[in-house]
Order: C-alpha cells, then sequence, then structure tokens
C-alpha cells in the first residue's frame, strides 16, 4: 500500500527553523541577558583570581621564601656563633666577619632589607647595618630611642624570647622614615655553647615595591587593588575617598550591592599570622554600560541572521535535499534486493553524503568479510607476537638491572622518591628493597651531603652535570660511611622524568691508596734514619781516630 504524499523533508525542516528562531527570538532577550551577565562576571571574577594568586605569589617570591631562607642562614652562621662564644679581648677580630655577613643582606640597592641587627639575649644590641653601613649606635632593652621603630623591634624581642629557638614573628607592619609602609621580623637565636635563648636577628623590610606592584594591577587602565592592615587600616587604595568598608577583607569572593571582588590575606612567620589582607575590587558600574551594548547588538545581529539564514536555508533545501535522498532511495533499494557491486553516487558534501559513504563501505564490507576475518586472525597473531617479545625483553632487562655488578638506584626526577633500585643496590646501603623504595634519595647519603630538599650530586646531575661520574659518600643502615662514584642519566617514562644512578663502590680502593702512601711515608722515613745512622757512624770512626792520637801523644 502506497503513504500518500505529504510535505516534503526540506519544507518540513524549513517550517521548524521558521518556528524554533521565534521562539528563539522571544526568549532571547532574557536568555541571552543572563547569559552574558554571567560570562561577564565569571570572566572578570576568574581574572581577578588571576591577579589575586599573582600577588601572593609574588610576596612569597619576594619576601615569604627570601626571608625564611635568609634568617635561618644567620642563625646557623658559624661568624655568628664565633662572635657570640668568642672572649673580650676576641670580639675585636671576631665582630668585623660577623658584621660583613649582616651588610650581605642589607647593602643590595634592590634588597628588600632597610636594616638588620643582632641583639643578645640580655636585650643589648651588639650588630646593627644600615644599607652599606656599619652603625656603632647600640641601644639595650632599658634604654632605647622612643620611636615607632625600636619599639616594635623590642616588642618582636619580648615575644622572640617566649618562643622556641628557630621562631619567626614579625611586628607591623607600620610607617617608618619617608612615610615608607615596613614591618619587622626576627628569629630566635640558639645560644651556641649552652643552647636556649641565645639572642634576636632581626630585619628592618620595606614593603613599597610590593605595593607599587598592586597598584599596577588594572582593569580597563583602571587600579583595583586594596591593601589592609590587620587592623583595618588602608595602606593602599586607588580612590581613598573610595575605600570599601573595614570587614570587606573577610569575605573570599562574594558579590557586595554596587562591586566584584575577590580577597585574601597574606600570612607570615612560623605562626602563620596575618600581615596583610588584600581585596581586589571592580565597580559595577565599569562594565554595566557595556553589558547593556553588547546586549543590543547580539539581539539585533540574532534577528538579522534569523531572517536571513531562513531564506537561505529555504532555496539550499531545495537545491541540495532533493535529488541526493532520490538518489539516496534508490540506491539502498538496489543494495536491499543483493545488488553488492551497486554504489550510491552523491556529490554533496554534507549528511546525505556521508550516510551514503556509509551505505556504501557497508556493502564493501558484505563483500570483504572472509577477507576481514583472515586479516583479523592475522592482526591477532601479530599482537600476540609483539606482546611475547615486548614480554621478553621486560624480563632480559629485569634480569640485566638485578644481576648488574654496580648498585642501581632510580628515582623521580622532581620528587625525589626512589621507585626501583636492583640486588647490588640494596646490598651496598645494607637496607632491604622494600627499605628503599618508596623512600627519599636523602637516606642514601650523609647529612653533610645534602643540599636542601636533595644531595649534592642528585642536584648536579639533574642540572649541569648529567651523565658525568661524581664522587660522594652514602651511609649504610648501620652507620658506615663508603666512597662511592655516581654517574646518573634523566630518562623519562609515560609522560614522567626519572633519574637512574649507577653506584661504584670504591672504598676499598680508596683505602688501599691510603694505606700504600702511609706505607710508602713510612719506607721514606726508614731510609732517611738509615742514611743518618751511616753518617753518624762514620763520624763516630773519624773522632776515634782523631782521640786514639791523642791519647798516644807523650
Amino acid at each position: 500500500m502506497r503513504r500518500k504524499k505529504g510535505l516534503s523533508i526540506f519544507q518540513k525542516l524549513f517550517i521548524a527553523f521558521l518556528g524554533v528562531g521565534l521562539i528563539t527570538l522571544t526568549i532571547s532577550g532574557v536568555v541571552r541577558y543572563r547569559a552574558k551577565k554571567g560570562f561577564i562576571e565569571r570572566t572578570i571574577k576568574s581574572q581577578l583570581t588571576d591577579s589575586r594568586e599573582r600577588s601572593i605569589n609574588y610576596f612569597n617570591r619576594t619576601f615569604t621564601i627570601p626571608i625564611k631562607k635568609d634568617l635561618g642562614f644567620i642563625e646557623q652562621s658559624s661568624s655568628l656563633n664565633n662572635f657570640l662564644t668568642s672572649q673580650r679581648d676576641e670580639a675585636l677580630l671576631t665582630k668585623p666577619p660577623a658584621e660583613r655577613l649582616f651588610l650581605h643582606f642589607t647593602k643590595m640597592p634592590e634588597s628588600i632589607y632597610l636594616s638588620s641587627r643582632f641583639i643578645d639575649s640580655k636585650g643589648r644590641e651588639k650588630i646593627i647595618t644600615v644599607g652599606k653601613k656599619r652603625v656603632r649606635d647600640y641601644a639595650t632593652i632599658d634604654h632605647f630611642p622612643n620611636n615607632v621603630l625600636y619599639r616594635r623591634i623590642y616588642s618582636l624581642f619580648e615575644r622572640l624570647k617566649e618562643e622556641n629557638v628557630g621562631s619567626i614573628l614579625f611586628e607591623g607592619p607600620f610607617r617608618y622614615k619617608n612615610n615608607k609602609h615596613t614591618f619587622v621580623i626576627g628569629i630566635s637565636k640558639m645560644e651556641p655553647e649552652i643552647g636556649g635563648f641565645g639572642g634576636a636577628i632581626i630585619f628592618l623590610c620595606d614593603l613599597t615595591g610590593y605595593l607599587n606592584y598592586l597598584s599596577d594591577i588594572k582593569f580597563n587602565q583602571i587600579p583595583i587593588a586594596f591593601v589592609f592592615r590587620p587592623d583595618n587600616h588602608v595602606m593602599l587604595s586607588p580612590e581613598k575617598e573610595a575605600s570599601p568598608g573595614p570587614d570587606l577583607y573577610q569575605s573570599q569572593e562574594e558579590n557586595i550591592n554596587d562591586a566584584l571582588f575577590v580577597s585574601s590575606s597574606i600570612k607570615l612567620g612560623s605562626n602563620n599570622n596575618v600581615l596583610l589582607n588584600l581585596a581586589l575590587i571592580i565597580p559595577r558600574k565599569i562594565f554595566s554600560s557595556e553589558l547593556k551594548n553588547a546586549l543590543i547588538d547580539s539581539v539585533l545581529i540574532g534577528v538579522c541572521l534569523i531572517i536571513f539564514v531562513g531564506f537561505v536555508a529555504f532555496f539550499i533545501s531545495m537545491r541540495l535535499f532533493a535529488k541526493p535522498i532520490e538518489e539516496l532511495s534508490r540506491g539502498t533499494g538496489r543494495i536491499g534486493r543483493g545488488d553488492l557491486d551497486y554504489r550510491i553516487k552523491i556529490e554533496t558534501h554534507d549528511e546525505i553524503a556521508q550516510l551514503a559513504d556509509e551505505f556504501n563501505r557497508m556493502t564493501e564490507s558484505l563483500q570483504k568479510t572472509t577477507v576481514s576475518r583472515d586479516m583479523l586472525i592475522q592482526e591477532v597473531n601479530e599482537r600476540k607476537r609483539t606482546e611475547e617479545a615486548l614480554k621478553e625483553s621486560e624480563e632480559k632487562y629485569r634480569t640485566q638491572f638485578e644481576e648488574a655488578l654496580d648498585a642501581i638506584f632510580i628515582a623521580d626526577a622532581e620528587k625525589g622518591i626512589i621507585v626501583d633500585c636492583n640486588h647490588a643496590a640494596s646490598e651496598l646501603v645494607g637496607r632491604a628493597k622494600s627499605e628503599l623504595v618508596g623512600k627519599h634519595q636523602q637516606i642514601l647519603h650523609p647529612p653533610e651531603e645534602i643540599e636542601g630538599e636533595f644531595s649534592r650530586t642528585y642536584k648536579q646531575h639533574l642540572k649541569e652535570k648529567e651523565g658525568q661520574a661524581l664522587e660522594a659518600h652514602i651511609i649504610t643502615k648501620n652507620g658506615e660511611i663508603r666512597d662511592v662514584s655516581i654517574k646518573a642519566n634523566i630518562f623519562e617514562f609515560k609522560g614522567k622524568k626519572f633519574l637512574q644512578g649507577v653506584f661504584r663502590d670504591f672504598t676499598e680502593q680508596k683505602r688501599s691508596e691510603e694505606e700504600k702512601k702511609k706505607l710508602e711515608a713510612q719506607l721514606q722515613r726508614a731510609q732517611k734514619m738509615e742514611v743518618v745512622g751511616t753518617l753518624a757512624g762514620g763520624v763516630a770512626h773519624d773522632l776515634n781516630n782523631i782521640l786514639a792520637g791523642l791519647v798516644s801523644y807523650p
């Protein structure tokens, strides 16, 4: 029974397209407004968040990390320990090296340190440097200048006395000379001879550079950064008369009535106390007019596009859909009747042509079923041979790795975690493989070989000395120190970098060489003694002859 002919497919598509277009025009105002508004707010929030993270990272790179490193370096320095343990008559010799150490941190033009000082456990200033100069005008806790700097310094000193040795605390921020925003930060120093609190190392730090960096953060050429002290006092504001309220910094990422903003606290010290509160704020009036204009343009463009595309779609559908669909219908009928040699020919480049290509490929697949099956069997066999060869290669490598005479360690190049080692490696350090895998490579070396997070040779192999043999010391489980030569190379596996180190133990060789040198030295001393003995015998013989003549003389 033949179906009654109705609307053609392209007529249905055109009617549906017009219907969708009208519905879209009806609701597009509200939808596009909300979408555009959300997009702009998300974009601005994302930019604000990125700027906030960059600001915090900049502070960490400029202040947090260097200050912790520099204070720790001075606290552990031998020159300061020598000065503290020297007698009064030795101080003239031990004090200059300690002062040069402090000068190193304040003399650089771009240094964040305006001054540095050391205050002993009794509250007496012993070392002061300001810029490139040493200052000898010392104060004590009982008698110091009545200014904001010394009040902050000795307040910090009293707090450090109550903390554990090595604790880092700060005071501020506050304004000092030339109205600069500054803060003081210090570390409690261990008394080198008896332990306990031995004094405080204190830096005066300048925040001007960081505030200048924040003032350059702009949106549409308008500064947007606000900085507050912990007591809510404004330190930086693009428009002082329009400064936000004191509770602004407490919210993280919220909308307020007339602004978009993000905020964060910048923390410092061992107790992670708040130094500054940062807020990046954009008033809505900056982008509201831009949002309105963008929406008007989008609606007008949408209306024009719908009208234009409607007419174009009608004529294209008339030209491109009818003939290809007829050819597709005729071709599928012949293929359905068993004519597998027939191919549907459609010269367009649309979905109908893709559908025709799929029918053609299906026909070819039916013709090549037997060939395809044989090829599939061959491919399966080839894959099995490949897997067996790969397994054999892995077993061969594992055998060579485990039976190598030299110790081999493999570690994550970035983290330093040991991921594998061979039997020789376990014997070298006297630890089972389970005790090594998953541990940091620092476990292989004595403390004096460690520099920061990694051993000295590990860092060198990661950089300029990859592939070179470097001498180092390792420590066994029972504490024995052995001499090794390490040659390491970086390789990549599954997107991660690893460092493979080959450790060759030459402890016995080194001991033999030292023993040989000792025996050679003993031989040389024996030869010298023999020469001296021979010389002494000759002198004694000549002396006896002279004395014999004197005795026999009448």
